[in-house]
């Protein structure tokens, strides 16, 4: 593994706050599982931003499942891989006015999807 300093984890999390935009009116999906160690990252935003944190009651989002919490919930800040995304259905890009912001990580983004998604909205990669 890699060790991550408590200096360098609040650096991170200072960055993400600025460059997403995140205010107590944001409202961050979280779409890791708690058992997985990135989750603890978007619990901090949540702390430090003050954001409302979206706890989908469905495990493994993906698709027309996870276009729903994204549309229900009026998520405006998702933290995705790219397949996440990926899987998503035919025009949601579109749709998804809440949907901010995104931001993919953990595998390469196809330029293809960053282009669809980073339509009218902060995209991060």
């Amino acid at each position: 593994g890699v060790t991550v300093t408590h200096t360098g984890l609040t650096s991170l999390i200072t960055t993400l706050v600025e460059r997403c935009a995140l205010s107590p009116d944001s409202r961050v999906l979280q779409f890791t599982s708690a058992s997985f160690d990135v989750s603890v990252i978007e619990l901090l935003l949540g702390f430090t931003a003050g954001v409302t944190l979206v706890v989908p009651q469905v495990p493994r989002l993906a698709g027309e499942d996870l276009a729903r919490v994204l549309s229900t919930q009026r998520v405006s800040h998702a933290f995705l891989p790219p397949s996440a995304l990926a899987s998503l259905p035919s025009g949601a890009e579109a749709t998804l006015s809440d949907l901010g912001t995104v931001v993919v990580a953990g595998e390469a983004c196809p330029p293809d999807l960053a282009e669809r998604w980073s339509q009218g909205r902060r995209m991060i990669n």
